[in-house]
């Protein structure tokens, strides 16, 4: 009975799970294990359980000591990163223990305090524990007090998780709201005394199932997850930044490195301020395997928006930011200004010329941003942004695809992200294109690296269910990042197929009289190296070729160096079959 009531609990909020009193068959404070600092060189000199740092890709934390094939969540240290509290389910047929690894007398000891009793948050001053809306006090002699509750107005809030920053201000959820909408409250300490409980803004309060915030202890941000139209698939993290004025930007996903199709949740930073540790769905949709990830902390800096986002750039007139323009090979373009040292990806200019957006990745913080070049008054300036995306533009400028997701143009700039729905949300779409017809050709990520295009197209003012190309288009690996023409004669993608020169090529089909699609031709030693060439498009005016190539590689970062080039488009000319050769192949 246990597992379909877990079940059926996540089908809500997974997390909740964690929370429900159940009755325990184990002692509390019954002693797991002890873990001698010379038998695996767990030391305070070696703090987080003696584990490796992370870098900016999440990894599970102290695999086999906290993290296994079973289920633990809601990991948090206390402020001298002595203990390390979480919660753990051993499988079928057993009880949830909230668990405590504790460095003493030279060593990490593991022992279970007792029955799980919330989800635990230790206050920045180490005086607190927070268990929703219960709490524990740290006694004299250095140990908790027994559970004790909140005030009244706190016990009429189904709160999952509480936590609060220096100054005192709680920030919590609430549970079993009406169509799983999820509340996240704040309520300040001023002049000694507790406020009532207010809803943050929508930019935190939209979407499904906010929960499990985290507030920064100096309140300078927000973590929290939920689910939004532009997430990942299931619940993500997100975090806002606090404004100058005091009021709550924009709710800011946390990226792909972070979040994923699974379920990612209950985010906190370490209380030295180094790394984000979050909670990610790990086995199948019944949540058997729930594991305790952590990463480095740059990813909040990464994602902070800048205090001065436009900068203008001199001396930059004229069309394809007045650079001379290349022909039949191809050519880094706007050297120093686009394309650098580093890695630039991306690139494509909107229906009527006057914005190229682009990815960058800073060379002196190694943040990923999206760059804007906009053309106002014959003039190119240039505006950034932390929130990273890769979009296309139909030919008509009406709608900005970024995969499997949207925004529309409106009368002030571009609405809110928006998803194209079933069936498309099944389907992990990386690039997304649109022709003139409203015709959709997308790839699909897969697991076994094959990649598949596809194509939806639009009949009768009704969207077809999507189908795949035929094994001339989807042949060999790696095929995606597809660039359909605005008339649908041809079509440009990347793959690796036995033609190939090396690596991922350029690959070209042109669309026949009978209206099937012709041989994939590799696009040639001009377009393609022994490097990676990926990501073509066409500018709108038709006239140029754009994709990127990997110009360096190091053992640490195979992707270390990539640039964006440029090609006269007559070249796609120079590929087409002539029309005897139709006729020679039909025959």
């Amino acid at each position: 009975m246990k597992k379909a009531y877990y079940i059926l609990i996540l089908v809500t909020i997974p997390i909740l799970y964690a929370c429900q009193n159940k009755s325990s068959s184990k002692e509390s404070e019954k002693l797991k294990r002890t873990t001698k600092n010379n038998d695996t060189g767990l030391t305070m000199e070696n703090p987080y359980l003696g584990q490796k740092p992370p870098g900016l890709i999440p990894e599970p934390f102290a695999p086999g000591l906290v993290t296994t094939s079973n289920w633990e969540v809601c990991g948090t240290f206390t402020p001298d990163m002595k203990s390390f509290y979480f919660i753990r389910d051993h499988g079928p047929d057993t009880d949830m223990e909230f668990v405590v690894f504790e460095y003493k007398n030279k060593s990490w000891q593991e022992r279970v305090v007792s029955k799980r009793v919330g989800q635990p948050f230790i206050s920045p001053d180490g005086k607190t524990m927070h268990l929703g809306r219960r709490y524990k006090e740290r006694t004299e002699n250095g140990e908790w007090s027994e559970i004790k509750k909140l005030d009244t107005a706190f016990q009429e809030i189904k709160i999952m998780r509480l936590t609060t920053s220096s100054k005192g201000m709680y920030v919590f959820d609430e549970i079993g709201m009406p169509d799983g909408d999820g509340v996240i409250r704040y309520s300040r300490l001023i002049n000694g005394k507790r406020e009532t409980p207010k809803d943050f803004g929508k930019q935190i309060n939209t979407g499904k199932m906010n929960a499990h915030p985290f507030i920064a202890p100096d309140e300078s941000y927000l973590i929290w997850d939920g689910r939004r139209e532009d997430g990942y698939g299931h619940s993500d993290i997100y975090i806002s930044f606090k404004q100058e004025d005091g009021s709550w930007g924009e709710a800011i996903n946390m990226g792909d490195q972070i979040n994923t199709a699974a379920w990612e949740a209950g985010a906190s930073v370490t209380p030295d301020g180094k790394y984000l540790i979050f909670n990610r769905n790990v086995g199948s949709d019944k949540y058997e395997n729930v594991d305790v990830y952590w990463v480095d902390a740059q990813v909040i800096e990464n994602l902070r928006p800048k205090k001065d986002n436009n900068i203008s750039t001199i001396n930059i007139e004229g069309p394809y930011l007045g650079q001379k323009p290349p022909g039949l090979t191809p050519e880094p373009f706007a050297p120093g200004i686009i394309t650098t040292k580093g890695v630039e990806d991306g690139g494509v200019f909107t229906h009527n010329m006057n914005e190229f957006h682009f990815i960058r990745k800073r060379l002196d913080n190694q943040r990923y941003e999206s760059v804007i070049y906009k053309l106002e008054n014959n003039q190119w300036s240039e505006t950034t942004n932390s929130k990273v995306y890769y979009p296309f533009f139909a030919p008509n400028g009406e709608t900005m695809h970024v995969g499997k997701r949207y925004k529309e143009r409106t009368a002030t700039g571009w609405s809110d992200t928006r998803n194209l729905g079933d069936p498309f949300e099944e389907i992990d779409i990386m690039s997304l294109s649109v022709s003139s017809k409203g015709t959709y050709v997308f790839d699909e990520r897969r697991a076994d690296d094959s990649g598949l295009l596809r194509y939806s197209r639009l009949i009768n003012g009704k969207r077809e269910a999507p189908r795949l190309f035929g094994k001339n288009i989807n042949s060999g690996t790696r095929n995606s990042h597809p660039f359909i023409a605005p008339d649908e004669s041809y079509m440009i993608w990347d793959g690796i197929k036995d033609s190939g020169f090396g690596n991922v090529d350029l690959y070209i089909s042109f669309r026949q009289k009978d209206g099937t699609w012709g041989a994939s031709i590799n696009m040639g030693d001009k377009i393609n190296t022994e490097a990676y060439e990926a990501g073509p498009k066409v500018t709108p005016d038709g006239k140029y070729l754009f994709f990127v190539r990997v110009v360096n590689s190091t053992a640490e970062d195979p992707y270390a160096d990539i640039d964006i080039f440029w090609a006269d488009a007559r070249i796609i000319e120079t590929l087409r079959p002539k029309t005897s050769a139709f006729i020679f192949k039909t025959i």
